[in-house]
């Protein structure tokens, strides 16, 4: 059970939506690549007290370019890379 929050350009599922919500909004731009955009949502998950892998995470984006939209998993090899590149 978690509170959901629907925002322009991102969405929040969990209990400690709000405050997760708030550190993404101080970090997320419209210009950030993927590496960025990932790197943002990692930092406002993780919070000032703890440091988050690609081990600790499931990550998926949403693929609007087909007939349906449809969820990508980016699994570790593939995440590794995009949360350690300089930005």
């Amino acid at each position: 059970e978690g509170t959901i929050v629907d925002e322009d350009g991102s969405t929040v599922l969990g209990g400690d939506a709000d405050a997760v919500s708030e550190r993404l909004k101080a970090n997320l731009r419209d210009d950030l690549d993927m590496g960025g955009a990932l790197r943002a949502a990692v930092s406002a998950l993780a919070g000032p007290e703890r440091v988050l892998e690609a081990g600790n995470l499931e990550v998926a984006v949403l693929v609007r370019t087909s007939a349906r939209r449809a969820f990508r998993r980016i699994v570790e090899p593939q995440l590794t890379p995009l949360l350690t590149a300089a930005g």
